[in-house]
């Protein structure tokens, strides 16, 4: 593929139309909006991690596609969202290497997966970006509707807070540019969640 640009134009439609029409209402969360945020995310990190143009492009195609599988399940959409990029992208002059590779990037974004490339860990810190930035309070709340309702998960707000104090303590983003952007705003939301706990 030499020229991405209509290709990214034509993909962006595509998923726009998928996920406003297919997904259930139900995903607060896991959405067009979210979608658009991690595009955006993955391609200022990559021009910061002075990622070149073709990868920039093909990072940008993962991002639209690494949770397009949540339109035909929940658990295990990673592979879902493969299937529905490599089925999409075959009408177009992407090479075998680049399809691959576009996979490989989302399938990175799964929790549990370790992040071996640069390009993949760009992506993930774009996945996880909403946690570095003002609005992860909001967000945390559409995520804890999402598992209520997908995964039967029910938390009390004690619970909840230290679900969230868990994941994010943990938490690592991987890129220089990541961690400059996000990781002052995570570690003074932890100091939140813990001031919030000891009122409870």
């Amino acid at each position: 593929m030499n020229d991405f640009s209509l290709v990214i134009e034509k993909i962006h439609n595509y998923v726009f139309d998928l996920m406003n029409n297919k997904l259930d209402s139900h995903h607060k969360f896991h959405n067009w909006e979210h979608t658009q945020a991690v595009v955006k995310e993955s391609d200022r990190l990559a021009k910061l991690c002075k990622l070149g143009d073709k990868d920039r492009s093909l990072l940008k195609i993962a991002a639209y596609f690494h949770d397009v599988g949540h339109v035909t399940c929940y658990t295990g959409h990673e592979k879902s969202s493969v299937d529905i990029a490599n089925k999409y992208l075959s009408q177009f002059d992407f090479s075998k290497q680049e399809i691959d590779l576009i996979g490989s990037l989302i399938l990175s974004t799964k929790l549990t997966k370790s992040c071996s490339t640069l390009m993949e860990r760009v992506l993930h810190d774009a996945d996880l970006s909403h946690l570095g930035k003002l609005e992860m309070e909001k967000q945390s709340n559409k995520l804890r509707e999402e598992w209520e309702y997908f995964l039967n998960k029910k938390y009390t707000d004690k619970d909840w807070l230290l679900v969230q104090m868990d994941f994010l303590s943990n938490l690592r983003f991987y890129t220089k540019s990541g961690k400059q952007l996000f990781s002052k705003k995570r570690k003074s939301y932890v100091e939140k969640l813990r001031r919030q706990l000891a009122l409870l």
